[in-house]
């Protein structure tokens, strides 16, 4: 029985056989699950090779060593397919298919890396969409134009759940990928931003005005914000990235006296992404570490640190997925409202109201959240402990129940004494 295998540049991973298999319609029977269950154990790779030859060179030392290993062993699919997705994320812009076909001897595979070089193409994506009964709506689109190594996108966005404002306007961006032999991107990023602020917000100003003047620098409200950010990111080796840019606004302050100021930050960040997957279950985990800072070296009028640390792991067997979270920061100096932590949003303390957390935004934060689905249906807890400018730090806690992952809705309750007032969410992707 030949066997054929193929993974998609999607993440799609199919097995099919000569026999057995309708592969109109993806399915396959229960004695083919079985038989693809004992291929570890019977198969040995005889050769594993990358198609076109003249592109190994792109793969860089690493990666290429480890395709250069596969011969001799026995044959692992999760290995493989791991190795594909290595490839993929050093390569992004080729696509790669994985094929695994008998090799010259009995229970012997042929193993190769298919890379074929991405056309052009246009694409639209919905990066946000959600509603929130404290925060009202939250909406985004992207569209992105490739050509070759270059990717440019335009989109507009109007967001009252991330930032203590709502800011709402359009942003553009260009990066080229695939430098270095696929491990260096860079890019230019601009933003363009008009600002809304909540009542409860603006009244809290004026109480941190009135009642501290030498606090005034740190609670202005400005009008609109215009962003630029170069940035470089490296990747150092799998599955650790490098990045690095600078963050550069403009300011258009609105109190207490109108004119423009400048909020410039250099920043670097290391990032990681590690997945694991089997025939039965998925594991995936991140973490994020960022440091910025404000300097007068680049002209900044706000002068800052900013430290901002998160994690994330997931974990998915059949119907089951369990997601756990943890995200801590701190900021020294005097940054700019956006820069400022959220609790009570969308993803973060989902029972309470960001103004009543902290109207202000805060200054320290530390948050964890366990988040459990069994098919559609879905259970989350939060905790959360903030600090605003030198005040008392105080733990809140919420949990939520809902329905669906990727669109759903969640209805979220703070723990708390007194009334229960609970918040509703709708949307995709929180």
């Amino acid at each position: 029985m030949r066997l054929a295998m193929y993974f998609l540049v999607s993440g799609t991973f199919t097995m099919g056989f000569a026999q057995g298999v309708d592969q109109s319609s993806g399915t396959e029977p229960a004695g083919n699950q079985q038989l693809a269950a004992n291929v570890n154990s019977r198969y040995v790779v005889e050769r594993a090779e990358i198609h076109p030859e003249g592109l190994e060179h792109r793969l860089g030392n690493p990666l290429l060593t480890l395709v250069k290993a596969l011969p001799g062993q026995a044959f692992d699919s999760a290995a493989v397919e791991e190795l594909a997705q290595k490839i993929r994320r050093q390569l992004p812009a080729y696509q790669v298919v994985l094929k695994v076909a008998r090799g010259a001897e009995r229970d012997q595979l042929r193993v190769t890396f298919e890379l074929i070089r991405k056309g052009n193409g246009t694409d639209v994506v919905v990066p946000r969409f959600s509603y929130h009964s404290k925060q009202n709506f939250t909406f985004g689109a992207d569209a992105n134009l490739r050509r070759g190594d270059y990717t440019v996108s335009a989109g507009a966005l109007t967001d009252q759940d991330e930032l203590m404002e709502r800011y709402s306007g359009i942003r553009f961006g260009a990066q080229r990928q695939a430098v270095g032999a696929g491990r260096v991107r860079f890019g230019l990023g601009v933003e363009l931003w008009r600002t809304q602020w909540n009542p409860t917000l603006e009244a809290a100003v004026t109480d941190a005005v009135v009642n501290d003047p030498d606090a005034a620098g740190n609670v202005e409200i400005y009008r609109t914000r215009t962003q630029f950010r170069p940035f470089v990111a490296v990747r150092l080796f799998e599955p650790l990235e490098w990045e690095a840019g600078v963050s550069a606004h403009r300011l258009q302050m609105q109190s207490p006296a109108a004119r423009h100021e400048l909020s410039n930050a250099a920043y670097t960040s290391l990032r990681l992404e590690r997945r694991w997957k089997s025939s039965e279950r998925e594991q995936k985990l991140t973490a994020d570490y960022e440091f910025r800072v404000g300097t007068s070296t680049l002209g900044s009028d706000f002068l800052y640190r900013r430290h901002l640390a998160t994690a994330a792991y997931r974990y998915e067997h059949n119907h089951d997925v369990l997601i756990a979270s943890a995200m801590a920061g701190w900021i020294n100096g005097r940054a700019p409202l956006f820069e400022r932590f959220v609790l009570g949003n969308s993803r973060t303390l989902r029972g309470w109201s960001k103004w009543d957390v902290a109207p202000l935004g805060s200054d320290q934060v530390a948050h964890g959240s366990v988040d459990y689905s069994y098919r559609e249906f879905r259970v989350v807890y939060d905790a959360g402990s903030s600090r605003a400018f030198g005040g008392d730090r105080k733990l809140r806690q919420s949990v939520a129940v809902g329905y669906g992952r990727g669109f759903g809705f969640l209805i979220a309750f703070p723990l708390r004494e007194g009334r229960m007032d609970p918040i509703f969410m709708l949307g995709m992707n929180f």
